[in-house]
């Protein structure tokens, strides 16, 4: 394989679940790939499917420009281990883990990545070759990366239409706590604490706010394990909030409530501004970033009737099966959108 008589690179994917697999899609355009999976029928669906054009042990990954480690968590640092001693100084290791702190130490070329991408799905049947697009791209140095190797995790990011930044071990580990592993937890427990025999009640608020608690249940509790202080902190503060909702609920001081709601409520909407994201009356529509795809979705909503209040292209995917944000003003465009859309084939959630 070469490209304007340069030999393409070969890069290796070890773990082909939803993130692995994906990776190894939004890539194949410009790379070998040859991967591995420590379940063989995965390894066999990956090669039958074309998601990967090798199998390849790890401890065969010698030659290779780049390692990706994307097994699960608990097993990742033995991962990024073995990558190391396969390869030696002759090619990066990098992951997509969420937790960064556990490959603190490690030696090697390794610069630690985590794309904030991803859907309530998870397999390499969910992959998706425009997962990334749009999404933060977390790049972490750690003390021996060098900064060339750095660089090149960034550019694979910026390949996979994703927007590297970059950060430190600890500060990645500290937000993530606050706006993906504390969150997970609250959607679990408004989950355990609402959901009982009158489902039919059920509105859309709280099918928003529940939706991330049908991700794995073993692999957040292994993110829990491994970032313990930072998301008791996060939780805390989540705690203590409530908490002070509930005495001001006890006292029937209902202004200072009001007030309490609007602060938040001023937050939100600031983020959204920021984001383009508003969740109002919205569906997220799972499209390729590519010339026309829009274009499709607006012309089959338009043609069925359907008035478009606004539309965004998102910042990023994590938990989110889409790129495309619609919203509406009213709820029977809303889900007349979601109708027209799923019966057209698209993902909408």
């Amino acid at each position: 394989m070469a490209e304007n008589g340069k030999k393409t690179e070969t890069v290796a994917i070890a773990g082909l679940g939803l993130i692995g697999a994906s990776l190894s899609l939004a890539l194949k355009s410009r790379y070998k790939i040859a991967g591995c999976d420590c379940d063989k029928s995965t390894e066999q669906y990956a090669l039958r499917r074309g998601i990967i054009d090798e199998i390849r042990p790890i401890e065969k990954f010698a030659g290779v420009s780049c390692v990706f480690a994307c097994t699960p968590l608990s097993v990742l640092a033995d991962t990024v281990r073995a990558a190391v001693a396969a390869v030696r100084d002759t090619a990066i290791v990098t992951d997509v883990g969420s937790v960064k702190g556990l490959l603190n130490g490690i030696e090697g070329r390794i610069v630690g990545g985590h794309p904030m991408a991803g859907t309530e799905h998870s397999g390499i049947e969910a992959a998706k070759p425009h997962l990334f697009e749009n999404a933060t791209y977390c790049v972490v140095p750690y003390e021996n990366s060098r900064p060339e190797d750095v660089e090149y995790v960034a550019n694979i990011a910026r390949k996979i239409k994703a927007k590297p930044i970059i950060l430190t071990a600890e500060e990645h580990d500290r937000l993530a706590a606050y706006y993906s592993h504390m969150p997970h937890l609250a959607a679990y427990a408004l989950s355990n604490s609402a959901i009982d025999e009158n489902l039919s009640v059920a509105g859309s608020g709280f099918m928003d706010s529940t939706r991330i608690a049908c991700s794995d249940s073993r692999f957040w509790a292994e993110v829990c394990r491994l970032n313990g202080d930072n998301v008791l902190r996060a939780l805390n503060e989540y705690i203590c909030e409530l908490s002070e909702l509930q005495a001001l609920l006890k006292l029937g001081d209902y202004s200072k409530l009001e007030n309490r709601l609007r602060e938040a409520s001023e937050k939100r909407k600031a983020l959204s501004a920021a984001r383009g994201y508003n969740s109002l009356l919205s569906l997220c529509v799972d499209v390729k970033d590519e010339v026309g795809s829009i274009g499709g979705v607006v012309s089959l909503l338009i043609g069925g009737g359907v008035n478009i209040a606004n539309l965004r292209i998102l910042d990023s995917r994590e938990g989110v099966g889409g790129a495309l944000m619609l919203a509406f003003e009213t709820r029977r465009d809303c889900e007349s959108a979601l109708r027209i859309l799923t019966d057209a084939g698209y993902s909408v959630t």
